[in-house]
Parts: structure tokens; C-alpha cells; sequence
């Protein structure tokens, strides 16, 4: 029997008890309905059943972290924290939730269970820049915004091309991702200003692999 159902059954027990000393004249009417009405109170709320669709939800919220449990310890997940999506991830808005794993292997995306793996192998560069950082290295003329692509990707016309309020004192910070695909260079980027640490040693395992020597003309 759960604990929460014994708990309750106490309640109605001394409920009971008060209702006792009521009836055989034992105890002060006022005295002993009032604790009487409380426990039983208490009790019932206690002990009654979980409705149907109370257990459903609850079984849904078991499942879904048995899943993202199984999930991680299949990818070999070492570390992982929720960003937001900027841009780069196939059929991901803006500003959605990603679950943002630094695997044994590679780097892996999760969002509403779909999982996007990125192995180290294709990873070009990992950069964390602030929003100040891009925004320097964009300018308002037509090559400026060439500039910020070659940078940051699809970011770098992004934030560069924002307009930062003046109240917002707040330091924005942007985990990007180039990788090989095709023959070409894509990016995917997060806002990573509340996760900088996962961030930072997403960069850090980057820098401390070893790359293969290319030759770009120029």
C-alpha cells in the first residue's frame, strides 16, 4: 500500500476517533469536530482513486522519460542540456526546445524524439560567439551580409541583421556547428546564453581532436 493511502487512512481513523467521543459524550462538540472534519477531510481526499485520465497522464510522463533514459544511453550520451533552435535542423522553427547531446562519438539533436546525429568526422568548427561578436562581423551593405554567412551561416544574417534594444543588458551567446555535407559547408546554431558551459566544452572537444590538413585556393 502506498504511503499516501496510509497517511489517508490514519486521518479517517482518528476522524473517526472524534466522531466516537462525540457520540458517546466523551469529548467537547466543538472541540472534537472540528479536528473530526479536518482529518476527515484530509483522509477521503488521500485515499480517493486517480481518475482515468490522472493515470494516463501520469503513465505518458513515465514512458516519455524511460524513452529520453533509453534514448541517451543508446547515443552514449555524456552530457546534455535544452537550447533553442536558431536555424540548421531540417523541419525545426525558430526558438524550439532541442535537447543538445555531447555523445561519445558525435554531437546528437533531440527534439520531440527525432534525433539528429552529427559525427564528429563531418564537424568543420565549433564556435560559441556572442551576439556583439556577429553583429561585429556584420555589416548593413549587401557584402556584409555575404560576410556573415561565410562566418556563421544563416545566423550570421540573423542576429547581425537585428536591431539590440537598448534595454536588454542580457549576453547573448550562440553555439554554431559547420559540418561537410555534400561537398558544401552547412551550419546549425543555437542560442546557448543559459547553457554556455555545454556550449564551451562542445568547442573545447572539437579543439582537442585532431583534423585532417586541407588545402583551399583561394
Amino acid at each position: 500500500m502506498k504511503a499516501k493511502k496510509v497517511v489517508g487512512i490514519i486521518c479517517l481513523v482518528i476522524a473517526l476517533v472524534g466522531i466516537i467521543l462525540i457520540i458517546t459524550g466523551q469529548g467537547e462538540i466543538i472541540e472534537a469536530a472540528v479536528p473530526a472534519c479536518i482529518f476527515g477531510l484530509l483522509g477521503l481526499i488521500l485515499i480517493k482513486p486517480k481518475s482515468k485520465k490522472k493515470i494516463e497522464r501520469e503513465k505518458m510522463i513515465a514512458d516519455k522519460k524511460a524513452a529520453e533514459v533509453g534514448q541517451k544511453e543508446r547515443l552514449k550520451v555524456i552530457k546534455s542540456k535544452p537550447m533553442e533552435h536558431m536555424c540548421g535542423l531540417p523541419n525545426v522553427p525558430e526558438g524550439a526546445v532541442c535537447e543538445i547531446c555531447l555523445c561519445e562519438q558525435q554531437y546528437a539533436f533531440v527534439r520531440n524524439g527525432t534525433e539528429y546525429k552529427l559525427s564528429f568526422e563531418k564537424v568543420t568548427d565549433v564556435s560559441v560567439k556572442t551576439e556583439t561578436e556577429i553583429r561585429n562581423s556584420y555589416v548593413s551593405s549587401v557584402g556584409g551580409a555575404v560576410g556573415g554567412a561565410v562566418l556563421f551561416g544563416p545566423l550570421g544574417a540573423m542576429v547581425g541583421g537585428r536591431t539590440k534594444k537598448k534595454t536588454d543588458k542580457t549576453i547573448h551567446r550562440y553555439l554554431t556547428f559547420a559540418y561537410q555535407k555534400e561537398e558544401e559547408t552547412s551550419f546549425i546554431s543555437f542560442d546557448c546564453t543559459n547553457q554556455s558551459a555545454l556550449a564551451f566544452e562542445c568547442q573545447r572537444i572539437f579543439d582537442s581532436q585532431e583534423h585532417s590538413q586541407k588545402t583551399v585556393d583561394l
